[in-house]
Formats: C-alpha cells, sequence, structure tokens
C-alpha cells in the first residue's frame, strides 16, 4: 500500500471518530446528502461491521436490509474467499447477528443471494460489498437498479479491485465518484445519473 493510500486511509478514521461519522467515504455523502427517512440495502454483510456503522451513525436509515447467503462465492478474490466451509460462515452470520442485535428494530436479514426479489420494496440506498468478480459486480448493480427509487443512491467497496471496477464501470462508464476503496452513484430525478 502507497504512503498516499495510507495517509488517506488515517485521514477518513479520523474524520470518522471526530464527526461521528461512518468511515467510508460513500456513507459520509449520504450521511449529508439526505435529511428524510431511509430505507437501504447492504449486500455482502460478513460480520456487520459495515452496517453497525450505518446504523448507528446515520439515524436516518430506518430499516436495512442486510442480504448475505453466507455461503462459498466462486469469483470472489482470495482475502474475500471463505473456501467453502460452512462452519466458517455459520460463526460469521452469528457474529453478524450479535454486532447488529441492538438494531434488531431496524434491520431485516436476508440469508438469500442479492436479487430485486428479495427486498419487497424500493429503496433510497444500497451498498454492495458482496461478490467481487466483474459478472456479480454487474448483476447486484442491474438487480439494484430495479428496486432503487429514482432519486436514489447505490454504492460499494473495494474499487481498487480490478474486476468491481470494471462491473462498475461497465454499467456506469465513468459517470461515478470513487475515494479510498469507496465508489458512488447518485440519482436525481428528471436529470439520470450524478456523481
Amino acid at each position: 500500500m502507497s504512503l498516499i493510500n495510507i495517509r488517506r486511509n488515517q485521514a477518513i478514521r479520523f474524520l470518522s471518530r471526530v464527526l461521528n461519522i461512518p468511515p467510508r467515504p460513500s456513507l459520509i455523502m449520504l450521511k449529508f446528502l439526505e435529511n428524510r427517512p431511509l430505507i437501504a440495502v447492504e449486500v455482502g454483510v460478513s460480520i456487520g461491521n459495515n452496517a453497525r456503522h450505518m446504523l448507528s451513525r446515520i439515524p436516518q436509515i430506518k430499516k436495512l436490509y442486510l442480504v448475505d447467503p453466507y455461503q462459498y462465492a466462486e469469483g470472489l478474490e482470495d482475502q474475500h474467499r471463505l473456501r467453502g466451509d460452512p462452519e466458517e460462515h455459520k460463526a460469521r452470520m452469528h457474529t453478524a447477528k450479535e454486532n447488529l442485535a441492538s438494531f434488531k428494530d431496524r434491520t431485516v436479514f436476508v440469508y438469500e443471494p442479492f436479487s430485486s426479489e428479495v427486498v419487497p420494496e424500493k429503496v433510497d440506498f444500497i451498498y454492495i460489498d458482496g461478490d467481487h468478480s466483474t459478472q456479480a459486480v454487474i448483476s447486484d448493480i442491474k438487480e439494484s437498479l430495479k428496486i432503487l427509487n429514482k432519486d436514489g443512491m447505490i454504492a460499494g467497496h473495494d474499487i481498487h479491485y480490478d474486476s468491481v471496477r470494471r462491473g462498475v464501470e461497465k454499467m456506469f462508464g465513468e459517470n461515478y465518484s470513487s475515494f479510498g476503496y469507496d465508489w458512488w452513484i447518485r440519482f436525481i430525478p428528471n436529470k439520470g445519473m450524478t456523481e
């Protein structure tokens, strides 16, 4: 990791603590751009750390769908891959439930692969951090667009992975913003996409 990336990540963590904002740049945007109750989705929950940050630091989120099948995904890069060990997946699922227990009135766990059919309503924000293969990122974005409100926002993690970047660019070209490891795109009614 380069010195610039280390300094940038340190700055993000510092601002997160001082301003009580989420440590991911796209979530900072969400916190300050939206003043209304939000319905959100996180695709790829793992142990629930990102969801906990979202729920504790963005009070506008009134409901968060947590979508993760907790099973082996062929396309994930090595550092995200859980080698198919069912006990490891079960342990992560249990840890996520524990980490998010204090938010049970605002969360809905969905233990299935993400599709527009597993979330029964329109949503304002979707955060994608599931399978990192290019095809999975494209699929997650396409499914997100089916349930996203017209003034909604889609964001995701790990834009520094070539596979994730290729998927995002295949769907949006260069019409997205990124900082650190996050990427996002916000939609404006009657104007379409905006960075």
